[in-house]
């Protein structure tokens, strides 16, 4: 011992250890108690919006957004094969392709209106690649028969 080193200043510091390490486990029990409260709701939270994402989802005759390579290759195909050109385009997903609502550009002779069954197609686009697709016409269903992916 030191000429400054009393009995008093040696019972201070066992006494300062003692409550060091008191708050060091107060302190790391506070972060697994916090860990413990917000695992759970973190999980809630991920569990609600997967499940958002799929029930969101398009299901079979819902209404879809085609895509740009897709709405290319109808328009391509009426204007090949058809020999018509595509107005209004309408996508519906159905399982294992799709199916296209086409109204085309009215013909000057003999003259028709714009929805007209002779301006009217209904198509079966099927991908075959990455941005290949493989289209088919469809005869045109009665007006109460024109249900997407009925065929």
């Amino acid at each position: 011992m030191s000429l400054f080193d009393t009995e008093e200043e040696a019972t201070f510091d066992e006494k300062d250890k003692v409550r060091l390490f008191e708050t060091e486990r107060n302190r790391s029990g506070s972060v697994n108690s916090y860990a413990r409260k917000f695992l759970p709701v973190t999980l809630i939270v991920i569990a609600a919006i997967a499940a958002a994402v799929y029930f969101l989802m398009p299901g079979t005759g819902d209404e879809i957004q085609g895509s740009h390579e897709m709405r290319r290759s109808v328009y391509d195909y009426m204007l090949t094969k058809e020999k018509r050109t595509a107005n209004e385009i309408t996508f519906y997903k159905c399982e294992g392709y799709y199916w296209a609502k086409v109204l085309a550009e009215p013909k000057p002779y003999p003259p028709s209106l714009v929805l007209d069954d002779v301006n009217q197609y209904r198509l079966k686009v099927v991908q075959t690649g990455k941005e290949t697709y493989r289209l088919e016409t469809l005869p045109l269903p009665a007006k109460g028969d024109d249900i997407p992916c009925k065929q």
